[in-house]
C-alpha cells in the first residue's frame, strides 16, 4: 500500500507542477460530463424540458417569452435552447448535448475556486468530484434549467473569490452580473446572493478596519446585479412584455412557493427523493466531512465556501418540492466541500486511521452500483425511466413523456402544420414533438392552478385562434391534483366551450381528443359521438 502511494504522489505531484499536465486533466475531467450524460441524450424530454424548446421554438419564430408563450422558469434557459436549436436543429439531441458542454465547461471554474481558495491540489481534487458527480443519473441532469445554471453560477462564485482574496474590488462586480444571469436561469441561484451579502456584511461588522471595503464590496455586487439583469429588463420592456416577464419569471414563482407548506421546506430534497442521495452517496459523504473540518478551521475562506454550500442547500429545498434536479445546484459548492473531505480520508488512512476511509469506499460503492444500474438499461428511455422511478411510482411522470411521442403522432394525422391545437394539462412535450402551435400563451395549466382567473383568458385565445384540436390530459388521482375540482372533469368554464365547439373523438393513452366540429367531417370523424360510447383513436 505504501509503495502504492509513492506511485500515486508522483503523479499527482507532475499533474500539479507542470502547467500542462494540469491543463490536460483539467480537459480530460470537463469531457466527463459529456460521456458520462451522453447515453441520456435519446431520451423523451421531460415536461419542462418541452416547455423550454416550444418557447424557443416560438421565439425563433417571433414570439416573445412571457408575452405570447408562458413558463415560470428564466429567459436564459430559452436562450440555451434557441441556441442548440440554431446549431443542431430543433431535436432532443440538441439540447442534451448543449447542456453536457455547458456542465463540462464548469469544470475549470471549480477548479479555479478550489485553487483560490483551498491549493492546487484540493481544486484538482474539487474539480475530479464535480466532473464524476454527473454519473449520479438519479439527479435528472438531462436539460433542465439547474443544469445550464451551473455554468454562470460557478463562474460568479469564482469571480467572487478572486475579490475575496483582495485581488480587486471590480471582480464582485462581475461576480454580480455573472450570478444575476444564474438567477435569470434558475431563480433559486438568488440565495447565493444573499449568502454573498450576509458574507461581506459579517465581515463588515466585525472588522471595522475594512468596513469601507466590504460595503464597497456589497455595492459593486448589487451594480453588477443590476447590471446583468438590465439587457433583459430593457428586451422585454422594448417589446411590450416588462409586466410578464416580472411576473412569470419571479411574482408567479413566490406564489407559487407560497402554496408549499412550510415544513416541506425544511426537508432536503434528497432526504424525501432519496435515489439522488444513494447515486451520490460518496459525495455528499465526503461534503458533509469537508462541511465539518471547514467549520473547524472557521477562518473567512472556510466560511464562503460553507455559506456557497448553505445557501446552495437552502435555495434546493426552499420551494418545498422533491424535484432531485433541484439538487443539481448543490453539485459546485459539494465538490469544494468534498475536496476538503476526501483530503482528510486519504491524510487518515496514510497515519493507520481506516475508518473514514472504509466508510468512504462504501458510499463510492454504493454509488458505483447506482450508476451501474441505470447504465445497464439497453436504451436511452429505458434509462430515463428509471431515473424517475420514485415519481413514475407516484404519478408515471416519465411514463406520460414516453407515451407524449404516441399522442403527438395522432395530433400529426388530425392536423395541418399551420393548425393550432391546445392541451389542458402538463404535457407540453406533446406540442414540441406534434410541432403545432399553442392557442395559448398558457401552455400548462400550472398557472391556471394558481391563478384559475387565467381561463379566461384561455377562453378568449381559444374563440380568437380556434384550436382545431383540444387535448385534456391533466391528471387527477390520489397522488396528483392538477387543480381543483379537477374530480368533476374540466373547469366549467372550459367544458362549456368545448360543448359548444367541439367533438369528443376517443383517446389515446391519457389523452383525450376534442376536434372542433367544423373540421371534424374534413379529416373523415363522425359527428358528435353518442353517449355512452368511448371511441379509441387508432
Amino acid at each position: 500500500m505504501r509503495r502504492q502511494f509513492t506511485v500515486f504522489d508522483d503523479l499527482w505531484g507532475l499533474v500539479l507542477r507542470n502547467p500542462l499536465a494540469t491543463a490536460a486533466a483539467l480537459a480530460g475531467l470537463s469531457a466527463l460530463p459529456l460521456l458520462l450524460l451522453m447515453p441520456l441524450f435519446g431520451a423523451p424530454f421531460d415536461r419542462d424540458q418541452a416547455v423550454y424548446g416550444v418557447i424557443a421554438r416560438g421565439w425563433r419564430e417571433g414570439a416573445i417569452p412571457y408575452r405570447d408563450l408562458w413558463d415560470n422558469k428564466g429567459p436564459v434557459v430559452f436562450l440555451w435552447f434557441v441556441a442548440a436549436f440554431t446549431w443542431l436543429g430543433e431535436n432532443i439531441v440538441g439540447p442534451r448535448l448543449v447542456a453536457a458542454l455547458a456542465a463540462g465547461a464548469t469544470v475549470p471554474f471549480v477548479w479555479l475556486s478550489g485553487a483560490t481558495l483551498l491549493g492546487r491540489r484540493a481544486a484538482l481534487l474539487a474539480a475530479l468530484l464535480f466532473a464524476t458527480s454527473f454519473a449520479n443519473l438519479f439527479l435528472q441532469a438531462n436539460a433542465n434549467a439547474e443544469i445550464f445554471m451551473l455554468l454562470p453560477l460557478a463562474a460568479g462564485f469564482w469571480t467572487f473569490t478572486q475579490g475575496a482574496r483582495g485581488r480587486g474590488l471590480w471582480w464582485f462586480g462581475i461576480a454580480g452580473i455573472l450570478t444575476a444571469l444564474a438567477v435569470l436561469t434558475k431563480q433559486s441561484a438568488v440565495w447565493t446572493l444573499l449568502g454573498y451579502a450576509l458574507w461581506l456584511g459579517i465581515l463588515a461588522l466585525r472588522n471595522p478596519s475594512e468596513r469601507t471595503r466590504h460595503l464597497m464590496a456589497g455595492v459593486l455586487l448589487a451594480a453588477g446585479t443590476v447590471l446583468g439583469f438590465l439587457p433583459f429588463a430593457g428586451y422585454f420592456y422594448y417589446h411590450g412584455a416588462l409586466g410578464d416577464f416580472l411576473y412569470g419569471a419571479f411574482g408567479f414563482n413566490l406564489v407559487f412557493a407560497s402554496r408549499y407548506p412550510f415544513f416541506l421546506k425544511l426537508i432536503p430534497p434528497l432526504l424525501w427523493n432519496p435515489l439522488p442521495l444513494i447515486g451520490g452517496a460518496a459525495l455528499w459523504f465526503l461534503a458533509l466531512l469537508g462541511a465539518v473540518h471547514l467549520w473547524r478551521r472557521g477562518d473567512r475562506l472556510a466560511w464562503l465556501i460553507l455559506l456557497f454550500l448553505v445557501f446552495s442547500e437552502v435555495a434546493a429545498q426552499s420551494l418545498g418540492k422533491s424535484s432531485p434536479h433541484y439538487n443539481v445546484q448543490l453539485l459546485p459548492a459539494a465538490a469544494l466541500a468534498g475536496s476538503v473531505g476526501l483530503q482528510v480520508v486519504v491524510d487518515r488512512w496514510r497515519a493507520g486511521q481506516r475508518r473514514l476511509g472504509r466508510v468512504a469506499l462504501a458510499c463510492a460503492a454504493v454509488s458505483i452500483a447506482a450508476s451501474a444500474f441505470v447504465y445497464a438499461r439497453p436504451a436511452p428511455e429505458d434509462r430515463f425511466q428509471v431515473q424517475y422511478a420514485l415519481e413514475d411510482f407516484l404519478s408515471d411522470y416519465a411514463g406520460r413523456s414516453v407515451e407524449a411521442q404516441e399522442i403527438a403522432e395522432r395530433v400529426v394525422a388530425l392536423t395541418e402544420p399551420s393548425d393550432y391545437i391546445y392541451e389542458f394539462g402538463r404535457q407540453s412535450d406533446i406540442y414540441f414533438l406534434a410541432d403545432r402551435r399553442p392557442a395559448s400563451r398558457w401552455l400548462y395549466n400550472r398557472a391556471y392552478d394558481v391563478d384559475p382567473s387565467v381561463l379566461d383568458e384561455i377562453l378568449r385565445d381559444l374563440e380568437e385562434k380556434r384550436p382545431a384540436l383540444i387535448l385534456l390530459t391533466y391528471e387527477c388521482d390520489f397522488w396528483t391534483t392538477e387543480f381543483r375540482g379537477c374530480e368533476d372533469g374540466p373547469p366549467a368554464k372550459l367544458k362549456t366551450y368545448m360543448d359548444q365547439h367541439y367533438t369528443y373523438t376517443g383517446s389515446v393513452r391519457y389523452a383525450d381528443f376534442y376536434v372542433r366540429r367544423a373540421d371534424a367531417a374534413a379529416v373523415g370523424l363522425p359527428a358528435p359521438v353518442a353517449a355512452g360510447v368511448e371511441p379509441v383513436l387508432e
